[in-house]
């Protein structure tokens, strides 16, 4: 969302008012719902929006409708699903969690971002971070996944070579990452 981080970008949110000269076009909105009828919207790190863009979203939580550049878009047969980093942004919350274990301070992060209002039209859902032993079952899909795109076969011990590496205990918490550490890693050993 933080193409949407400050005001002016938000109203784009929602198309250009009419009588601006690029008023013709469709919201990015508008576009989701001529493509899908029964669209799942994800909002993405809602907490890098502009406090204007949580307005806007407000109205959708308030009434599951918006009004954009062309009239009101409903929202009734959709889903839409916010996220956010609040609570795990800072390397002290993360040891925090891994020190105790008590996930409290980041309940109470939304909390000091979104104006209440707004959280008290949301149903929050918390995610915990992952455990080794998950992040190692996540990697060993992609593992496959890449194996089968290059037309190779790894054995358990390549794997557990590749799982067990320092490299990989320090790329695995950002999932983003993983998968190209995977195929540099894979490439390295079988391409060279």
């Amino acid at each position: 969302m933080s193409n949407y981080s400050n005001s002016a970008d938000s109203w784009k949110f929602l198309g250009s008012s009419r009588g601006h000269v690029s008023s013709e076009l469709e919201s990015p909105i508008r576009k989701v719902f001529r493509e899908d009828n029964f669209p799942i919207i994800i909002f993405d790190e809602i907490e890098k929006a502009s406090p204007t863009l949580w307005d806007i979203l407000l109205s959708l939580t308030d009434t599951g409708e918006i009004e954009d550049n062309f009239g009101k878009l409903n929202f009734k047969n959709s889903i839409v699903i916010f996220t956010t980093n609040a609570g795990v942004e800072t390397g002290s919350s993360i040891n925090l969690i891994k020190e105790t274990g008590d996930y409290s301070f980041s309940k109470k992060a939304p909390y000091k971002i979104f104006p209440p209002e707004f959280l008290s039209r949301v149903i929050t859902v918390e995610f915990r971070p992952l455990t080794k032993e998950e992040r190692k079952e996540i990697a060993k899909s992609k593992i496959d996944d890449i194996s089968k795109k290059i037309s190779i076969e790894l054995n358990e011990r390549e794997i557990e070579e590749i799982l067990n590496s320092k490299e990989f205990e320090e790329i695995a918490k950002d999932v983003r990452s993983l998968e190209r550490f995977l195929e540099l890693e894979i490439a390295k050993r079988y391409l060279v």
